[in-house]
C-alpha cells in the first residue's frame, strides 16, 4: 500500500504513458456513467455495493484515461473539473471528457474504476428534456423531475434513485412533507433548505453493458418578486451632520432592497451645489444578504477632506431596483471646535452668574442698606459702653 501511494504521489500533476499502478492495472470498470454534455456532471469515489450515503469530504486520488488514449493523466485542482472532497465536478461536461476515471482513496477504496461515456442529447435520443435548473417558490407545492429519464428508449419506466448532498433521498418520518412518486420528489410545501444539488441515478442496459445514467438537477428556492421600492434606513428624507473643515469623513447610505430573482438593485452617491450638479464621489458598496427578504446594501461615500464647498452641497443618495426609486440627503453644517466651544459656555456662564448677583443685589438693596446701618451702630454702641 505505501508502494502504490508512493507510485501515484510520483504521477501526480504528469502525463505518463503505461503506469503499472499495483492492485491496479488488472483491475476491470466497476461502474458505467453515461450523461449529457454541456450539463454540471459528478462522480464520487464510492464502491458500488454501499448505500450511496456518501459525504464530499474524503482525501482522493483521482486519474484519467481519455477515451482513445493510452497515456494516464493525474486530475489536480482545476476550475473544471473541480475537486471537492471524495467527488469530481463538471461544470459543465465536455464531449472530451469521455474516458476511464481512477480514484482511490486511502485505506478505504485501493482502486475503483468508473467508465464515463458523454453524449449530446441528440445521440441519447432525448425527447422533451426537461431544464437542469429549477426555480421553485418558497412555501409552495413543488416537484423535481429527472430530466435523464427522457433520454434513450425505454421498454418500461426506469426506477430512479435520488441523491442530494452525497446521500440517498428517501422517505423520512421527519420530513413527511417529502415524497418520491413515479420518480419524481413532490415537496408540500417547500422549504429554504430544499435548495441544492440533486442528483438523479437510473440503470440502463445496452447489450451487456449496465450502465447507470446519471442527470445533476439544480434547484433554488425563490420569493416573490418586491413590489416595493427601495427603503433607506438611513438618512431618512433630509438629514443634517456636523462637520468639521479639513478633516476625512464618510457618508453612509444604509438600504432595504425587497427580493428579486433578477436583482436590478443600484444605489449611488452624487454631490450638488450651484457650481455642479450631480457630481459623482469616490464610494464604495457593501452587501448583506438577508435571504429571501432581499439585501441590505451600505452605500458609502468619502471625502478626503470636507472643504467650505462640501457646506454648501446638498449630498444625495439615489437607490433604484425594477419598481422604482428613492432619496435621501445628507447636508454638512460647521462642526464647532471643542475649545472655542468652552471658552464660548465658559464666558456665558460667568456672565450669568455676574447677572444673577446683580439682580439679587438689586432685589435686596433696601435689605442689605439696613443690615448694614443695624450692624454699625451696634459696633458703635458696643464701643461707647467699653
Amino acid at each position: 500500500m505505501v508502494t502504490f501511494w508512493i507510485l501515484a504521489l510520483f504521477v501526480s500533476g504528469a502525463e505518463v504513458s503505461e503506469i503499472n499502478l499495483p492492485g491496479c492495472s488488472h483491475v476491470e470498470p466497476q461502474i458505467w456513467y453515461r450523461a449529457i454534455s454541456d450539463e454540471e456532471f459528478v462522480l464520487q469515489c464510492t464502491l458500488p455495493d454501499r448505500d450511496g450515503n456518501h459525504t464530499y469530504n474524503n482525501s482522493v486520488k483521482w486519474f484519467w484515461r481519455q477515451k482513445g488514449k493510452e497515456s494516464l493523466k493525474a486530475i489536480e485542482e482545476s476550475s473544471n473539473p473541480a475537486l471537492q472532497g471524495d467527488a469530481l465536478w463538471f461544470k459543465p461536461l465536455r464531449d472530451s471528457a469521455s474516458g476511464v476515471y481512477i480514484c482511490m482513496i486511502w485505506e478505504k477504496i485501493p482502486c475503483l474504476k468508473i467508465v464515463l461515456e458523454v453524449q449530446t442529447k441528440k445521440a441519447a435520443q432525448c425527447s422533451g428534456y426537461d431544464t437542469n435548473m429549477l426555480y421553485l417558490f418558497a412555501g409552495n407545492r413543488s416537484s423535481i423531475t429527472c430530466p435523464g429519464t427522457k433520454c434513450y428508449s425505454h421498454p418500461k419506466k426506469p426506477n430512479v434513485k435520488w441523491y442530494k448532498d452525497g446521500h440517498e433521498i428517501k422517505h423520512r418520518k421527519s420530513r413527511k412533507s417529502l415524497k418520491l412518486k413515479h420518480n419524481e420528489i413532490y415537496l408540500s410545501p417547500t422549504y429554504v433548505t430544499d435548495a441544492g444539488k440533486y442528483v438523479c441515478d437510473y440503470t440502463l442496459y445496452d447489450n451487456t453493458t449496465k450502465w447507470t445514467m446519471r442527470t445533476v438537477v439544480t434547484v433554488e428556492v425563490i420569493a416573490k418578486n418586491t413590489i416595493h421600492p427601495p427603503n433607506f434606513l438611513y438618512p431618512n428624507g433630509v438629514v443634517i451632520l456636523e462637520a468639521e473643515l479639513g478633516k476625512p469623513l464618510e457618508l453612509q447610505c444604509r438600504v432595504q432592497f425587497g427580493f428579486e430573482r433578477v436583482s436590478l438593485m443600484r444605489v449611488t452617491w452624487k454631490r450638488s451645489n450651484k457650481e455642479n450638479i450631480n457630481e459623482k464621489l469616490n464610494q464604495e458598496t457593501s452587501i448583506y444578504p438577508k435571504g429571501l427578504k432581499g439585501h441590505t446594501l451600505l452605500h458609502v461615500a468619502k471625502l478626503k477632506e470636507v472643504t467650505e464647498r462640501d457646506l454648501g452641497s446638498n449630498f444625495t443618495c439615489f437607490a433604484e431596483n425594477s419598481v422604482g426609486n428613492a432619496t435621501a440627503v445628507i447636508q454638512l453644517k460647521r462642526k464647532q471646535r471643542v475649545f472655542r466651544l468652552y471658552v464660548l459656555c465658559s464666558a456665558i456662564s460667568t456672565l450669568f452668574a455676574f447677572l444673577l448677583c446683580a439682580a439679587f443685589v438689586y432685589q435686596h438693596w433696601i435689605e442689605i442698606v439696613l443690615m448694614y446701618r443695624s450692624y454699625l451702630v451696634h459696633n458703635e454702641t458696643t464701643g461707647g459702653k467699653k
